[in-house]
């Protein structure tokens, strides 16, 4: 091989190697949050992007044209959430709501407000890539699709 296209194949390798997170900068992105007080989680999140690796739910995203969820404490214990959400898919806009009860850990994404600031779409994708994801998110919340309003949506589970 000429020396010319080595010089290709090295320039190449170094972009594509300099792109890529290394384990130490992967790991405070992809470490759970403790639940120890899960009022850190109350309150109403919009579903901006995500990620999925799961064929059913990138149908199910490719279908959804907005998202948001509300979450609150129940009266039936410390250790036990409400999630409150309304989709507006393919138009119709469905509700849930389900407890929730917190055993051990869990790490989610969520972000207040319809738009996101570059540096956390940044994290995000940071966090992503670090979760093995390469593509573009399988969701992008469109504002021009709006929200449902609560108790909008048919009632598909819950309480």
């Amino acid at each position: 091989m000429n020396l010319w296209l080595s010089s290709h194949f090295l320039v190449a390798g170094l972009f594509l190697s300099s792109s890529a997170l290394t384990p130490e900068e992967c790991q405070p992105l992809i470490t759970p949050l403790s639940l120890a007080d899960p009022a850190m989680m109350y309150g109403r999140f919009n579903f901006i992007m995500g990620y999925t690796d799961n064929e059913v739910y990138n149908d199910i995203m490719r279908m959804t044209q907005s998202m948001w969820m509300n979450v609150t404490p129940s009266p039936s214990g410390s250790n036990t959430l409400i999630f409150s959400q309304e989709n507006k898919i393919n138009g119709t806009c469905v509700s849930a709501k389900v407890n929730t009860t917190i055993d051990g850990n869990t790490g989610t994404t969520t972000w207040n407000g319809t738009s996101l600031e570059d540096s956390h779409l940044d994290h995000f994708k940071r966090q992503a890539s670090c979760l093995g994801f390469s593509k573009d998110p399988d969701f992008i919340y469109d504002p021009k699709n709006g929200f449902c309003a609560e108790g909008e949506g048919r009632k598909i589970f819950g309480n």
